[in-house]
């Protein structure tokens, strides 16, 4: 009996990525940072891709609640109240606690959205290459950081009926366009630059 949970444990699993992969589809993932299929050395083509993860993070923001004010001020007194712990196994034991609540995840994912689309929104306005591709590798590191987005989205989600196209693999998803950000606009610049 063993024998078989395991395949159906990866059977299930792998239709299971599928389909979150498919519902993601209805909120039109751009492949072509996924893929590569652009020209990143190309202003216009970069700008078409900062609107793509501009909106595409903005229609994600939108069903995320912000926590309360009074959620906000809990969450500092824990944050101060666990840094003033002597002992370090009390202290992690803490973090892990606080970290997995809905109020926190509100909290980290929040900043997080608005730290990323304020870059975008920088990227998008400025006419310095140099700069524009600084803050690209800038939103590129907080894109493939996948367990901030994970994280919140499975810790959310307990509280907040998410969209099909929002789930655990959308964590996934969005790493990879961090990657895509970096390895199709950052990394070909740089190049360029170093020739």
């Amino acid at each position: 009996m063993p024998k078989r949970i395991l395949p159906a444990f990866i059977i299930t699993s792998l239709a299971l990525i599928l389909i979150s992969s498919a519902s993601f589809a209805e909120n039109k993932p751009d492949p072509s940072l996924i893929s590569g299929n652009f020209d990143g050395l190309n202003r216009t083509s970069r700008l078409t891709i900062a609107k793509y993860l501009s909106d595409h993070l903005s229609d994600i923001d939108a069903y995320i609640p912000n926590p309360s004010p009074s959620q906000v001020e809990w969450i500092k007194k824990e944050e101060d109240g666990i840094s003033k712990i002597k002992d370090k196994d009390t202290q992690i034991s803490r973090w892990i606690n606080l970290h997995e609540t809905i109020p926190y995840q509100k909290l980290a994912i929040k900043n997080t959205l608005k730290k990323c689309l304020s870059l975008i929104k920088i990227i998008r306005g400025t006419k310095d290459t140099k700069k524009e591709i600084y803050y690209w590798a800038a939103l590129s590191s907080i894109l493939i950081e996948k367990d901030t987005f994970h994280d919140a989205i499975l810790v959310i989600g307990r509280e907040v009926n998410f969209p099909t196209w929002i789930s655990p693999i959308t964590s996934l998803l969005i790493e990879s366009q961090g990657k895509g950000v970096l390895n199709y606009i950052v990394i070909p610049y740089l190049h360029q630059q170093v020739k």
